[in-house]
């Protein structure tokens, strides 16, 4: 648990592209080995792995930039377990309103998100946190922050607005500085 995230636990398998970690994972919880989780695992992430990059590449070659798809496909792909108290849509009881994982955005360049009809996922809409109502059985796909641009793309009209960072480097930052209004903007802000 994180002191300031009461309500939100979470595990994750890191370098989803590589496949012994998800045995290792497995190995954490069942040291004998978990080979139906195991299986279970790596088929959800291999369709999901699918999708990742069918709409990375529509993402960019909708840009024009179809010369920068292999860096971004040999990313590092984080695969989250995540378990939280959904906002007020989950427990309709406006005194009573979990954080959940608190507001933010995403520093990934895309996010899946299977809401298994926990509906927790707000939107920002002008500075203001509105309740999402998802469709079982559906998938939200995010687009967020994790994207150096590239720079055919930068220009006095279209100025840079972030400095390239490291992922690890932002989630260092983020851990040892709970509270930040936008840890994105703080960490490498131009």
């Amino acid at each position: 648990m994180i002191p300031h995230l009461p309500f939100y636990e979470s595990l994750s398998i890191s370098d989803l592209l590589n496949p012994q970690n998800v045995e290792t994972f497995a190995n954490i919880f069942w040291p004998h080995g978990n080979p139906e989780f195991c299986n279970l695992v790596k088929s959800y992430a291999n369709s999901l792995l699918k999708l990742d990059e069918m709409m990375k590449r529509m993402i960019l070659e909708n840009l024009g930039l179809e010369k920068h798809i292999n860096e971004l496909l040999d990313n590092f792909v984080l695969f989250r377990f995540t378990h939280y108290k959904g906002s007020s849509i989950i427990n309709k009881d406006e005194n009573n309103k979990y954080d959940g994982l608190g507001a933010h955005t995403d520093n990934d360049f895309l996010t899946f998100i299977a809401q298994n009809q926990v509906n927790g996922l707000q939107i920002n809409k002008n500075g203001e946190w509105i309740d999402a109502s998802i469709s079982p059985n559906s998938f939200v796909v995010l687009s967020g922050h994790f994207i150096e641009a590239p720079k055919e793309l930068v220009d006095e009209k279209h100025p840079l607005l972030f400095k390239p960072y490291e992922m690890q480097g932002l989630f260092n930052y983020a851990a040892s500085n709970p509270g930040t209004a936008d840890v994105f903007k703080a960490y490498c802000g131009v």
